[in-house]
């Protein structure tokens, strides 16, 4: 009897022990969603009077650090960044490594954001935070508010928030070349919140920080500010809305990208851009200047003659300079020749054909449009750029079949086309739809109506200055977007803000709702501008 109770009183304990070293549910069971609990930290959390040059913080169950470059915000930030462990390896505590002089009577903040998960699910510790005080006791003012984008629909993420205190040593130029006095972040979301700070006046600012260093550097950042500073303690949120200055004006350095072409990349406004070849040419010499379509770059295609250098002067407002192209390139792109459209041609589309360099010689005795009762059309070319547009008397519910042969397009080089067949055809009115829209707009400001298709492409727009009534007709079976630009500078287009000038972006607003268009089918719409 005694061995069986012995035998017995052994198989519980080792059930138990076997129980307890497996920490989570049984197979079969529910999906453990606990996420990690905070232990203890050495030294505490909250530490007043901190000297410390090592912090370890301990958890209830063994945990892993996720996008923690990503996740981590270090408020006020530091110039050497803290070593902080474990990276890639599972352990039930995180240890901090501190590599930077401290200030003075400074209140810090380590948010983890959400990088603390534990080891076996995945549970995320939210917003776990260390904070210390280096004086007698700790800041603890809050500042809230959310960011959006000044221009699109889609918010962004994960953009820093920045603080300046606004003392004796304050200007604007500070923000190009120091980190702030405090940061935070959005992370995966559009608002945030600062913590721990003290009481002053403050600078605001919003980056999409592309280096992550905490400081403006206008040309790869977007920015948002409140043209007014901030007073601590305020109850007051706040909204900033980001936006790309643009730059000031520069030339990139030319390259040639084959025989008898070069890119020459720019930043900034173009609007006087002229480029004078300095280099002595042949009679027979021809170039065209060609702008390439949504980048900042100018093609220049030239007839290659026997040198083995460019001289260029490039002037605009503002900016003269010359620049030198070394030429090694010894083959011509040859003509490329391809339709823009295919399968159906829309009634807002017109037929264009697109070449991959500039043509010198057209010759539409050698082109053919023939519609389905093998009727041969009259046509007419238009130029634009390395676009060819041919224009036809065209007819709904009809099909079409070009054709182009050898000769008939010729390139700056004297490059011939190849055969080139297209075959399209065109709908009726009826399969398509209308968007009326009657915009309330307030005061005489001039607006920009922008339709877009459901991704934010722009598919067409107008300019008003006191028109209400706009008429989107022709649209293919879709989802559309409108969106209403408050001109203020009546120049026609959409500007950014400029920090240095003060100048905040012009104001951008969507229509509240998507627009579903069908076959035959119009739609009535009233976007009152608020």
């Amino acid at each position: 009897m005694f061995r069986q109770i012995l035998f017995f009183s052994v198989v519980v304990l080792a059930l138990s022990l076997h129980s307890c070293a497996r920490r989570g549910s049984p197979i079969g069971g529910a999906k453990d969603s606990i996420p990690p609990v905070f232990v203890k930290s050495m030294p505490v959390n909250s530490s007043v009077n901190f000297d410390a040059t090592k912090v370890r913080i301990y958890f209830d169950e063994y945990i892993k650090l996720k996008d923690l470059n990503k996740q981590l915000v270090i408020s006020p930030p530091q110039k050497n960044a803290p070593i902080i462990m474990p990276l890639g390896t599972a352990s039930k505590h995180i240890d901090i490594k501190i590599m930077d002089t401290l200030a003075e009577n400074t209140t810090y903040s380590f948010n983890f954001g959400n990088s603390v998960i534990d080891n076996n699910e995945g549970n995320i510790f939210p917003q776990f935070k260390y904070v210390f005080s280096t004086g007698t006791y700790l800041d603890s003012l809050t500042l809230k508010g959310s960011i959006k984008d000044a221009f699109l629909e889609e918010p962004n993420k994960s953009i820093a928030l920045l603080l300046y205190e606004i003392n004796e040593q304050f200007t604007d130029s500070i923000i190009f070349k120091k980190k702030p006095n405090y940061v935070s972040s959005t992370l995966d979301s559009t608002v945030f919140e600062f913590t721990n700070l003290k009481k002053g006046k403050y600078l605001l600012l919003a980056l999409k920080d592309a280096s992550f260093n905490y400081m403006f550097n206008p040309r790869e950042d977007k920015i948002g500010y409140l043209k007014t500073y901030i007073d601590l303690p305020t109850d007051s949120t706040y909204l900033l809305s980001i936006f790309k200055e643009v730059p000031d004006f520069r030339v990139l350095k030319p390259k040639e990208v084959s025989l008898g072409k070069l890119s020459i990349g720019y930043t900034g406004v173009k609007d006087n851009l002229k480029v004078k070849l300095l280099t002595p040419t042949p009679p027979d010499f021809k170039s065209r200047f060609v702008y390439e379509k949504d980048k900042d770059t100018l093609l220049y295609y030239y007839t290659p003659f026997e040198t083995d250098s460019l001289n260029f002067e490039i002037t605009n407002t503002d900016f003269k300079q010359e620049y030198r192209v070394l030429l090694r390139k010894k083959k011509l792109d040859s003509l490329q020749v391809k339709s823009l459209v295919s399968g159906v041609m829309h009634l807002r589309d017109t037929f264009a054909l697109i070449t991959n360099n500039p043509l010198d010689y057209i010759d539409t005795k050698y082109m053919e449009l023939m519609d389905k009762d093998s009727t041969v059309l009259n046509i007419k070319t238009v130029q634009t750029g390395t676009k060819l547009y041919v224009y036809f008397d065209r007819k709904y519910n009809n099909k079409y079949n070009f054709t182009m042969l050898p000769k008939a397009l010729k390139d700056i080089y004297g490059i011939e086309n190849d055969t080139l067949k297209v075959s399209f055809t065109t709908k009726h009115p009826d399969d398509y739809g209308i968007i009326q829209l009657k915009v309330n707009k307030i005061g005489t400001t001039p607006i920009i109506v922008e339709l877009l298709n459901k991704k934010g492409d722009l598919i067409t727009r107008e300019y008003s200055e006191n028109k209400t009534d706009f008429s989107f007709v022709n649209l293919e079976k879709a989802t559309y977007k409108i969106r209403v630009i408050r001109d203020l500078n009546a120049n026609g287009k959409w500007d950014p803000g400029h920090f240095l000038n003060k100048t905040q972006p012009e104001p951008v607003l969507y229509f509240g709702k998507e627009l579903e268009i069908s076959a035959n089918w119009e739609l009535n719409e009233v976007f009152d501008l608020k």
